[in-house]
């Protein structure tokens, strides 16, 4: 998973653009950082899945933006490698 990613909900319509990554202390993946045209949201990487060059989401694109809109995503500069 890399920054430009695309991402993709599952009737194949673009959600966004990957834009940073939270990781846990142990290196693994927690959430993706998207930014949508409503904003920027957090999908739980549990929520994703590879699918050709991009990343596809479980959630629809519409749950996505309103998690954008909601102000959900970790506020403040590169989320990389932060948690609580």
């Amino acid at each position: 998973v890399k920054p430009g990613m695309v991402v993709k909900d599952e009737a194949g319509r673009t959600i966004g653009k990957v834009q940073s990554i939270n990781t846990s202390a142990h290196g693994t993946i927690d959430s993706v950082l998207v930014e949508t045209r409503n904003g920027v949201a957090a999908i739980p990487a549990d929520q994703l899945s590879f699918q050709g060059e991009g990343l596809l989401s479980a959630m629809s694109r519409a749950e996505v933006r309103k998690m954008a809109g909601s102000g959900s995503a970790t506020a403040g500069g590169s989320a990389e490698g932060a948690r609580e």
